[in-house]
C-alpha cells in the first residue's frame, strides 16, 4: 500500500520560474516511525490514508523554508493531529497540531516545540489560538515556514489562524512528518520548498528587564533533593553548571538545556528538579521588584534566603487548570546589596513544559 506525495513547484520573486512538479509514491518502509507507535494504510471515505497514533517522518525529505500541507481526520472524539517540521531527531522538533475535539475553543490550534522528548505547551499560551473546523470531516492543514516565522492556515483560508514570530528550536532545517496523539488519519500530503525567497523578517525585541541567562544544574529526581534548604556555597561550587539563554520573552525552556532522566510519559513522569542560578552586580544597596513565573513548582532564594515557594502544576488547582505561565505572574522584593547578588531557584517539573520566567521592574 502506498501514499501519494506531490512535490510542488515554486515561483521565485517576480520571475515566472519553472515549476518542478514531481509525483512519487512512498511506502511505509520510507517512513521513520517512533517505536511502539501504531500505524497502517487504510481506505477512508474513498481516500488512501495513513492511520497513525504517534509520530512518523520522512527520512529522505528535509526542509528549511517552505509550505507543508496535509488533510487530517480524527479517528476518535478526542484526538490531536498535526505536523512536525525541522525535525532534528525523534525528541527534538518543531510541531503544530489541531486539537480535533476542541473546535471553537481558544486553544484549538497549538504550536508545541519538543525539547529532549518533552512537550512544552504550558510555556507558550501566546501560541495557542481559536479555530473552528468539523472534526468529523477531513480538515486541510497548511503551514508556511520562513526563517524564524511560522504561519498556520486551516481549510484553505487566506488569513492564518496562528502566527509565530520566533520559532523556539535552533534547527535551520530538518525532516518533516506527522504527529498524532490518540489516533488520526493523514492523506493528501504535499510540500513546497522555498529557495532564496525574499520577504520581510520581523524582528523580535527582548522584553524590558528580563534575565537573559541562567546557570542550570543537571536534572535530579525531586524526591532526592531537599529544595526547602539552601544548598550552601560548597555544594553549589561542586555543580557542573551549563548556561541557558532565555527567549525574547524572558522564558528559559529548561528542557532545551537539561535532559530529564525519564521523559515523554506525561503525568507518568517522575518529578525532576534543577537549580537555576543568576548572579548580578549592583553599585548600591536598595530594594528591587522582581517578577517571575514557573512550571511546575519553585523554591526561590535570594542571597541564600528563601523568599517564595509555590506550585503551578497542570490540574493542581482543579481538573481544568492548565498551569500556564506569565512574566508577571508573581513578584517578590529583593533587598539588594552592593556588589554580587544571587538568585537561586529550585524548579520542579513533571510534564507539559519545564520553564522559568524572570524580569526586574524597570
Amino acid at each position: 500500500m502506498r501514499i501519494l506525495f506531490i512535490l510542488m513547484g515554486l515561483i521565485l520573486f517576480f520571475k515566472p520560474a519553472k515549476t518542478q512538479d514531481k509525483s512519487y509514491a512512498i511506502d511505509q518502509a520510507k517512513f521513520h516511525f517512533v517505536e511502539r507507535e501504531s500505524r497502517k494504510i487504510v481506505n477512508v471515505e474513498g481516500r488512501e490514508a495513513l492511520y497513525l497514533n504517534g509520530k512518523a517522518f520522512l527520512k529522505e525529505v528535509t526542509l528549511a523554508d517552505g509550505i507543508v500541507e496535509v488533510d487530517v481526520l480524527a479517528e476518535k472524539k478526542r484526538s490531536f493531529a498535526g505536523l512536525m517540521f525541522r525535525v532534528k531527531d525523534q525528541v527534538n522538533y518543531e510541531a503544530l497540531y489541531l486539537r480535533m475535539h476542541k473546535s471553537g475553543s481558544a486553544d484549538a490550534v497549538q504550536y508545541n516545540p519538543e525539547f529532549n522528548g518533552e512537550a512544552n505547551w504550558q510555556l507558550y499560551r501566546e501560541h495557542q489560538k481559536y479555530a473552528k473546523f468539523d472534526a468529523k470531516k477531513w480538515t486541510h492543514l497548511k503551514i508556511e515556514i520562513q526563517g524564524q516565522q511560522l504561519k498556520v492556515y486551516i481549510d484553505n483560508a487566506k488569513k492564518p489562524v496562528l502566527e509565530v514570530d520566533h520559532l523556539k528550536l535552533d534547527n535551520a532545517q530538518g525532516f518533516i512528518g506527522f504527529y498524532s496523539f490518540l489516533g488520526s488519519y493523514f492523506t493528501n500530503f504535499r510540500y513546497t520548498t522555498f529557495k532564496d525567497k525574499s520577504g520581510k523578517v520581523r524582528s523580535v525585541k527582548n522584553a524590558a528587564g528580563i534575565v537573559k541567562e541562567w546557570e542550570l544544574s543537571p536534572s535530579m529526581l525531586y524526591k532526592n533533593v531537599n529544595t526547602g534548604l539552601y544548598p550552601g556555597k560548597t555544594a553549589l561550587d561542586r555543580i557542573e553548571w551549563v548556561t541557558g539563554k532565555t527567549e525574547p520573552s524572558g522564558l528559559l525552556p529548561i528542557n532545551k538545556y537539561r535532559k530529564k532522566r525519564k521523559a515523554g510519559s506525561f503525568e507518568k513522569n517522575e518529578d525532576e528538579v534543577v537549580w537555576a542560578r543568576h548572579t548580578f552586580e549592583s553599585d548600591e544597596e536598595g530594594q528591587r521588584k522582581f517578577y517571575f513565573d514557573y512550571s511546575d513548582n519553585i523554591d526561590l532564594y535570594f542571597n541564600g534566603r528563601l523568599l517564595f515557594s509555590g506550585k503551578n502544576a497542570f490540574r493542581f488547582k482543579g481538573p481544568m487548570y492548565r498551569g500556564d505561565i506569565h512574566i508577571e505572574g508573581n513578584a517578590v522584593y529583593f533587598n539588594v546589596k552592593k556588589g554580587s547578588n544571587e538568585i537561586l531557584c529550585a524548579v520542579t517539573d513533571k510534564a507539559n513544559g519545564w520553564g522559568l520566567l524572570g524580569k526586574f521592574e524597570e
